[in-house]
């Protein structure tokens, strides 16, 4: 029988600290019950409440999959840099929201947003300093903010750019990362660690884990140098791949729906666009017929056997909220009917 972990109650708490967490619950709630298109989605300076009133994770503890105490369908934010594999699962990243950490060292940052079920992970330097980023407390179109330590700007999770400050226009470069069961990560990554900090007692946010209202669908949004398109999960699951135009790039979505495994591509070779079937996991481009392994984005035959399709980051979110964020008119594929006024 798996024995859950025991909640941790931090005692260390501040009076100050715990009226500001449930200030910004307040806050949270009385959003979640707003019109999309009200401004109160903007950015609320007026209800800025204490930096860090939730706390991140500005130095995680890991351990390895021996020592996880995690069911296979339980969901992590996972990334691979340089070889070095990590899972974040999703349970304690809706308390802390943000995990300052470095990966085959890289330091990133893996941001998690509970209203809108929005998992990135953002390389966190730039211009060759390394930012140190903690939750702001504010929102910003229904989705989390971040501060960094180094100048005070305030940054905005799904655009990871910088909205306010010393650093405003500032965009962070997005690391390809997944959303997917601890078991599908950990059988492609048998050596990747995880972290070991679970759900923070009385977090301000740990009410809306494995919360969605009937009108939330589950989308995997893509952007292209701020041109942002969105596929269906459930569809592209059920079709195995879907395909579209972003901004100038074509990209191939693919979906597995037992493992909720996602991959999304450049769908271009040297310059030359393919159009892919799927099969199981294996994918079959029309133009050449090199087929490819869909979870690696290698050919393994064919006239491109060898070449490697080029990963492109994307994120999880709810079809509102990407739409709340680039606008009404940013397509969702498959397109059924015209697009929501």
């Amino acid at each position: 029988m798996r024995v859950a972990a025991a909640p941790h109650y931090d005692r260390g708490m501040t009076g100050q600290r715990v009226l500001g967490a449930l200030a910004l619950a307040a806050v949270v709630g009385a959003l979640l019950f707003l019109p999309q298109q009200s401004t109160a989605y903007e950015l609320r300076w007026d209800v800025r409440t204490l930096r860090d009133g939730i706390p991140p994770i500005y130095d995680p503890s890991l351990t390895t999959p021996d020592n996880a105490d995690l069911a296979p369908d339980e969901m992590v934010l996972a990334v691979e840099i340089n070889g070095d594999a990590r899972a974040y699962p999703i349970e304690p990243l809706v308390s802390y929201e943000i995990v300052n950490d470095v990966v085959g060292g890289v330091p990133v940052a893996i941001t998690w947003c509970p209203l809108c079920y929005t998992g990135l992970v953002y390389e966190r330097v730039w211009e060759g300093q390394t930012l140190t980023l903690g939750v702001q407390g504010a929102l910003y179109k229904g989705a989390q903010t971040w501060w960094d330590h180094e100048t005070g700007s305030i940054w905005s999770q799904v655009f990871g750019e910088a909205l306010d400050g010393a650093l405003d226009g500032a965009r962070l470069r997005p690391i390809v990362a997944s959303l997917t069961p601890w078991g599908s990560w950990l059988e492609q990554h048998p050596t990747t660690l995880v972290m070991k900090q679970r759900l923070r007692f009385g977090a301000p946010n740990s009410a809306f884990h494995n919360q969605r209202s009937p009108k939330d669908i589950w989308v995997i949004g893509v952007d292209i140098d701020g041109e942002a398109a969105g596929f269906y999960f459930d569809e592209t699951a059920r079709l195995g791949v879907q395909q579209a135009l972003v901004g100038e790039m074509p990209v191939v979505a693919f979906a597995e729906p037992e493992g909720r495994i996602v991959r999304t591509y450049e769908a271009r070779v040297d310059g030359r666009s393919l159009t892919f079937d799927v099969v199981g996991t294996e994918l079959t481009d029309r133009e050449t017929g090199t087929r490819w392994d869909a979870l690696s984005g290698i050919a393994v035959s064919g006239p491109l056997a060898g070449t490697r399709l080029k990963p492109v980051p994307y994120f999880s979110i709810w079809d509102w909220a990407l739409r709340l964020h680039y606008g009404n008119e940013t397509p969702i594929y498959p397109v059924q009917g015209p697009v929501p006024p």
